[in-house]
């Protein structure tokens, strides 16, 4: 088995020394290299990742979410295998899969574990996630790079109470919907959360049912503020979220009466009116 390791040099919270340091026990376990670290923007990033999954078994990612949502989006899955180390911010592949924080034991984990092939979800066609949402939780992305731009990691008491804002002016918003065949249409939507795994990230489970290899799209509506608070404090308890409408089918196509975000895996996209979430199942061969 050939490894590679690539490492985002943005993610998380430590300088490109740090994780080169960090990372020098789980490169000797692997008897890998280590790439990414001279990478200058997301599009170099994700042509590294490129290059490197012709040329090895497994590619391992160090970074966050929205790491291993690049390199997911920058290769053939068909061809190359995946592990992780967590090394970002919320770290939501981490609880799903069971991955020791320690980087050194994860890649112990990426060096003994299993193959399993996972379902991803396909954004308009264009991008590929394991978990997404339109609404409320683009406003709240949005507003945190906004405060990590001027505060840095610092200052989370400030930042949760800008959360609380944004949540109480929040808008609701109209949609008509086609799901798997059958149309519907929605007078109040505060977030639509489509995804494949329970977890949000730091432990926050929104949808428990939901598993990686059902074949299914896991869908969660928001539908008032009430089921909006509940979501952000239940869904820290062992048990989760467990308001909400929750279901689950294969293709979801949404129509909203304003331009609202796209989130994938942690990542703002852009905003827009028209979306469609199909599952693509057993699309991802990981490792752990």
């Amino acid at each position: 088995m050939k490894y590679a390791i690539i490492a985002n040099p943005v993610s998380g919270n430590k300088t490109i020394e740090q994780k080169k340091k960090i990372l020098r026990d789980p490169a000797r376990i692997l008897d890998a290299e280590i790439y990414g670290l001279d990478t200058t923007s997301c599009e170099d990033f994700m042509i590294c990742a490129n290059d490197l999954s012709k040329r090895v078994d497994t590619l391992v990612v160090v970074g966050g979410d929205g790491t291993f949502s690049d390199v997911l989006n920058a290769i053939d899955t068909n061809d190359v295998s995946m592990g992780y180390i967590p090394m970002g911010t919320g770290n939501a592949l981490q609880y799903i899969l069971g991955i020791k924080p320690g980087p050194l034991d994860a890649a112990i984990q990426v060096k003994l574990g299993t193959s399993h092939d996972l379902d991803t979800i396909l954004c308009n066609d264009e991008k590929k996630a394991f978990m997404s949402s339109i609404g409320f939780d683009g406003e709240i992305l949005e507003k945190r790079q906004a405060f990590m731009d001027k505060h840095g990691n610092g200052g989370v008491p400030a930042y949760m109470s800008s959360i609380a804002k944004v949540m109480k002016k929040y808008k609701p918003f109209k949609a008509h919907a086609t799901i798997d065949g059958l149309e519907k249409d929605y007078k109040r939507l505060f977030s639509w959360m489509i995804t494949k795994i329970p977890y949000y990230g730091m432990g926050v489970k929104v949808a428990p049912s939901a598993t990686f290899d059902s074949e299914n799209l896991h869908s969660v509506q928001i539908t008032n503020h009430g089921h909006l608070v509940s979501a952000f404090f239940t869904a820290m308890s062992p048990f989760g979220y467990l308001g909400g409408i929750q279901s689950e089918c294969k293709h979801i196509h949404v129509e909203t009466d304003r331009d609202i975000y796209l989130q994938r895996d942690g990542t703002l996209d852009k905003k827009m009116r028209e979306f469609d979430f199909k599952v693509l199942p057993k699309d991802l061969r990981i490792i752990y």
